[in-house]
């Protein structure tokens, strides 16, 4: 018999994606929803969708483990097509489209009729390079592809550079270096934003995914009854990455529905928690600089490190924390699996399915990326 469910946001992180799958199963199974109601079930694939409705489907067993007997009433989907459907519940369905004129698909052919209008700018120049003796617009057509990805990706985790641009404030916004201009290289893609907004018409930047989002973040903060449609309960599993702008909507919803989010972390410790033996060893010769009196066999041991130590590791962690959200996806795949996690390139490779060469071609490029990064930080005073 269905229970009342309590709603929060219960995050819980496992090294084996077996047990997880276990914990979720056997949530699900000892609190049931009613007979009509429908289980919802954020994925990142299809293959980790029906690996969990294989596991529900096993026969329950005496020692309160094994599965449900069934995997019926499941509404398994991936997480944007979620949250849309959540934001026109709460919003109105008369004031959500069923799909944005800004996501990635209508993007890529509002961008080909639009980019032949702007090559013409100074900015521009770079792509007009790239488009010459484009005859059969095979060019324009994966230019487009490309430009309606990157404006889908910014939507979803960088809203606040599309926020600045489309006031006409051609900056970049990051935790480690603040606000500083957008370089001259890249100012066509605040330009070219702005056109699409303009192209879209009333409202373009409010019905975006970004500004969509915004809106139910307020409706959400202000009601103090649960919207109609809620779902009583979301289970978040397998998925190896989840946007800010995703755990914002979905702490959201933990007002009123319950939500459980199983995270597959290999690592005991959070990586972002771990100091590099030579970040340590760097931090250590400082200290010895400051006190030039002192040598470091005449530091006297202790089994715990001091205030002024911990500091120190809480300031590098922080410093990594921030390079790596700034850090392009791609790159940040591979980074964090190399260096953080000490995964062997091929090992990581494999599990991202890209070829090798890529693999050390976008290690290489992140590991550039943080000494320079870590050239400013130690410039600090």
């Amino acid at each position: 018999m269905s229970e009342a469910l309590t709603p929060g946001f219960m995050v819980v992180h496992g090294n084996r994606l077996e047990e997880l799958r276990g914990l979720a199963v056997g949530w699900m199974r000892r609190y049931p929803l009613a007979p009509l109601e429908n289980e919802q079930v954020l994925v990142q694939s299809n293959g980790i969708a029906q690996w969990l409705k294989l596991a529900l489907a096993e026969d329950p067993r005496g020692d309160d483990e094994g599965g449900c007997g069934v995997a019926a009433a499941l509404e398994v989907q991936l997480p944007a097509a979620f949250l849309w459907r959540t934001y026109r519940q709460v919003l109105g369905r008369d004031q959500v489209p069923p799909s944005s004129p800004l996501d990635r698909a209508p993007l890529t052919w509002r961008l080909m009729r639009l980019l032949p209008t702007l090559l013409l700018q100074p900015d521009f120049a770079a792509l007009r390079r790239f488009l010459d003796d484009d005859g059969d617009l095979r060019k324009r057509y994966q230019l487009a592809e490309r430009l309606a990805d990157l404006y889908d990706g910014y939507q979803v985790y960088r809203a606040d550079w599309l926020n600045d641009w489309a006031a006409g404030r051609e900056l970049l916004a990051s935790l480690r270096d603040g606000r500083r201009p957008l370089p001259e290289s890249c100012r066509w893609q605040a330009q070219l934003w702005r056109a699409l907004l303009d192209d879209v018409g009333d409202g373009g930047l409010a019905r975006s995914r970004a500004g969509v989002h915004r809106r139910f973040l307020e409706v959400m903060q202000a009601a103090t009854e649960p919207p109609a449609g809620l779902p009583r309960r979301v289970v978040i599993f397998g998925l190896s990455a989840i946007p800010a702008q995703t755990l914002e909507a979905l702490a959201a919803l933990a007002q009123f529905s319950q939500v459980l989010l199983c995270v597959h972390n290999p690592c005991r410790h959070h990586w972002s928690d771990i100091v590099a033996d030579q970040d340590l060893l760097r931090q250590n010769y400082r200290r010895q600089q400051r006190k030039p009196s002192e040598t470091l066999e005449d530091e006297p041991e202790s089994p715990e490190r001091g205030p002024e130590e911990r500091a120190q590791d809480e300031e590098a962690a922080r410093f990594v924390r921030a390079f790596v959200s700034d850090l392009d996806e791609r790159k940040r795949e591979i980074f964090v699996g190399c260096v953080l996690e000490q995964l062997s390139v091929p090992e990581v490779a494999d599990a991202l399915g890209v070829p090798l060469n890529t693999a050390y071609t976008r290690l290489r490029s992140a590991r550039l990326e943080f000494q320079s990064a870590l050239a400013r930080f130690e410039e600090k005073p």
